[in-house]
């Protein structure tokens, strides 16, 4: 009887050597396994200590290796720190995503709403193009046809009477004189008239 329960503590003993922590094991949980084998063969705290050590997966070892794991209670608290230190990185990785992802959200619409104004802007100064083709902004037939304006690269006034420029300038004066609660939708910019609509294009960009 002796020599068989001798045989099956060698035998136990031998597979606790190779025990390995499994893929979805907990390292905690594979600990008390190895510690509750290893009492029950009578083996010594620091033997238990050394077979948990090498059956822990790769990456726990590396972090955790070179730390006092000379008890069983220090190796369960080199493991708690390993796993709250990998979830502190972690959640520093997804909230770094994230502030990522609305800083590109943001600048998306900053660039779809510049390409919008812009837009206006060029059809506008289009129409203000053609009717200043025969008509100076003085009401006066314009005699500045062959005239090269180097702000819109247009034909047919100059730089300083371009409708483009002077919405520019105006910018500043508009933001303090127009009530922009007025000018809150496309419809009531439409019933106003084209010339409201114009200002409301300058104030945005």
């Amino acid at each position: 009887m002796e020599k068989r329960f001798g045989v099956q503590k060698s035998t136990m003993e031998n597979q606790m050597f190779s025990k390995k922590q499994k893929e979805s094991e907990d390292p905690i949980e594979f600990m008390t396994e190895v510690a509750s084998k290893g009492k029950m063969v009578g083996m010594s705290e620091s033997t238990i200590c050394g077979i948990v050590i090498r059956g822990l997966k790769r990456e726990i070892i590396e972090k955790i290796g070179m730390l006092d794991n000379s008890t069983l209670e220090k190796i369960e608290g080199n493991i708690l720190k390993y796993q709250n230190g990998r979830e502190l990185l972690e959640g520093k990785a997804e909230n770094d995503m994230v502030d990522k992802i609305k800083l590109l959200e943001a600048e998306v619409a900053r660039l779809k709403m510049k390409q919008e104004n812009d837009e206006i802007v060029k059809e506008l100064s289009e129409v203000m193009y053609v009717q200043n083709r025969s008509r100076g902004n003085d009401g006066k037939r314009n005699d500045n046809r062959d005239k090269y304006c180097k702000n819109c690269r247009r034909k047919g006034h100059h730089t300083k009477d371009c409708w483009y420029n002077q919405g520019r300038m105006l910018k500043i004066t508009l933001r303090r004189s127009l009530d922009l609660r007025y000018f809150s939708s496309k419809e009531n910019l439409k019933e106003n008239g084209m010339l409201k609509f114009y200002l409301h294009s300058i104030l945005l960009t």
